[in-house]
This record gives C-alpha cells, sequence and structure tokens, in this order.
C-alpha cells in the first residue's frame, strides 16, 4: 500500500492478548500463517497493554496452563520480532480499548467476538489451529 506522499506503508497486524495465549497453548505458528494469508508488507504489532496482560497473567492465572501459555506467548512476541505499540491514555486494563485506538487501516488477530464484529480485517482461527481472515 502507497501513501500519498508515494511512501510504501507497511499494514501491521494488530495481536491481541486472548490469540496470542491461545496460540501459544495450541503451539499454532501465527507468525508463519499471518504471512501465508497477507500478500503485502505488513509488522506484526502489540499495544504495550496487551504486554502487560500477558505479564499479569503469567503470574496470577488460575490454572497452570494458562501461566505456562502467557510465558511462551511472550517468549514468542521477541522470538517472531513483534513490535511493541506504545498506545498514550490507556491503562494496562483497557488493551482492547487500546487496540481500537490504533486499528484503522490494519488487520486484527483477535478471538474476541465483539472485536470481530465491529471489525473489517479480520483474522480468525478457524477450527482450532488455521487462522483465516474473517
Amino acid at each position: 500500500m502507497v501513501n500519498t506522499n508515494g511512501i510504501e506503508r507497511i499494514n501491521k497486524v494488530i495481536l491481541d492478548t486472548n490469540f496470542l495465549v491461545y496460540c501459544a497453548r495450541q503451539k499454532i505458528d501465527y507468525a508463519s500463517q499471518i504471512n501465508n494469508l497477507i500478500s503485502e508488507a505488513f509488522e506484526l504489532a502489540v499495544p504495550e497493554q496487551v504486554v502487560n496482560e500477558l505479564k499479569k497473567l503469567s503470574e496470577v492465572a488460575e490454572k497452570l496452563k494458562d501461566r505456562e501459555a502467557s510465558l511462551l506467548a511472550l517468549k514468542l512476541l521477541k522470538h517472531n520480532n513483534v513490535k511493541i505499540l506504545k498506545v498514550e491514555g490507556f491503562s494496562e486494563n483497557y488493551a482492547d480499548t487500546a487496540i481500537l485506538s490504533i486499528i484503522k487501516n490494519n488487520y486484527l488477530a483477535t478471538l474476541d467476538k465483539q472485536l470481530k464484529k465491529k471489525l473489517s480485517n479480520v483474522i480468525v482461527i478457524e477450527g482450532k489451529k488455521k487462522l483465516v481472515l474473517a
């Protein structure tokens, strides 16, 4: 995609918390699958609020498998070179609101039913392991 200045604009694929935890738990290689779904240039990104949620889940989630999946999701952010976006004006408890503030003309990878209804360019998990554009 080229902006009005003739400079190529790189789309972002914003990843939300539940999507990342589910992918870690199910061992889904989201980076490769998204690469196969989207033909234009993109970068994977998360608002810092998502990172904060993952850190909190890794410490306080009731189930051990949720704590482990959250830790793995954090490691995979680094492994997949996911850009962490600083989104001002939203506390760490408002990841969805932060996502909505930056999603314009980008993609969102989510499991959240309400976010899927509000947005276009949404990447979801079909079945248990396959990512698709909804």
